[in-house]
């Protein structure tokens, strides 16, 4: 299915506002700036394998200290919740989507940072390794990353009920470890992006 001409505007001007606030990170994001300037209407596609979009959601614990990760069956990592778009889904729905899905938690909302800026915390182009059970090629991810909290008593294990189809495990993770220790690349940079603005 191919995208709407209204959806690739909406997707160019919070790209565009990201790099503004970020334009130290102009380089990274080059693959996806050519698709954006093309104005690839396949975007959302699956089988895309120049790139395609999927957004991601960084839980913060209520004293901003540490996230809730979870473990990637296929990947073998520590992630974040997130996933793939649907056609014509803006990438902030599909991160509250995606992190219900995975996370089983329903009373997010965006952390407070995002009230003034009307961006995501991070983007991100990646390499996905091939996937034979899915018959998906190697290709790249761009991820919009928001960061959010959660209301009442959804920090508690109880309100936590992870996919068991894509994810086995789930943990908070100190934002000092995902500095210090060895953690995907990403994540690095993003736990050290939070010290910096957030904590």
């Amino acid at each position: 299915m191919l995208l709407s001409p209204q959806f690739l505007r909406e997707v160019s001007s919070e790209f565009q506002n990201y790099l503004s606030t970020f334009p130290d990170e102009r380089d990274k994001l080059n693959i996806l700036a050519k698709q954006l300037g093309e104005e690839d209407r396949r975007l959302c596609d699956r089988k895309n394998m120049t790139g395609h979009l999927t957004a991601s959601a960084l839980l913060l614990n209520a004293d901003a200290d540490a996230i809730l990760l979870i473990y990637h069956n296929f990947l073998k990592l520590w992630l974040q919740p997130g996933g793939h778009l649907d056609p014509d889904e803006l990438p902030l729905t599909g991160a509250f989507r995606e992190f219900r899905e995975e996370t089983g938690i329903g009373n997010i909302r965006l952390h407070p940072w995002h009230e003034q800026n009307k961006i995501p915390f991070d983007m991100d182009t990646h390499a996905i390794p091939a996937n034979e059970k899915k018959n998906e090629g190697s290709h790249f991810h761009h991820d919009f990353q928001y960061l959010i909290v959660v209301d009442g008593d959804g920090y508690s294990d109880g309100a936590i009920k992870i996919d068991l189809n894509e994810v086995s495990q789930y943990r908070w993770v100190s934002i000092a470890e995902l500095i210090e220790k060895d953690h995907d690349d990403r994540l690095k940079r993003v736990a050290a992006k939070i010290k910096n603005t957030i904590c």
